[in-house]
């Protein structure tokens, strides 16, 4: 959450990257977050990144609705 909200946005890769963590991991972690409408996904599936809600505040969610 903190990278998204310091530079706006994230892609998959990236989020490999920052976590050491599998490309599948990755995708299941961002779509979690997806469905729970803390970050949104723009752009084409090969192109996109993923970037905080509307509703989300400087980069500030409530905990309990990550995990």
């Amino acid at each position: 959450m903190e990278y998204i909200a310091k530079n706006g946005r994230i892609t998959t890769k990236e989020y490999v990257k920052l976590n050491s963590a599998s490309l599948r991991t990755a995708r299941r972690d961002l779509t979690e977050l997806t469905k729970k409408k803390i970050i949104q996904f723009t752009g084409a599936a090969k192109t996109g990144y993923y970037a905080l809600c509307d509703g989300t505040v400087n980069g500030t969610v409530n905990k309990d609705n990550i995990y």
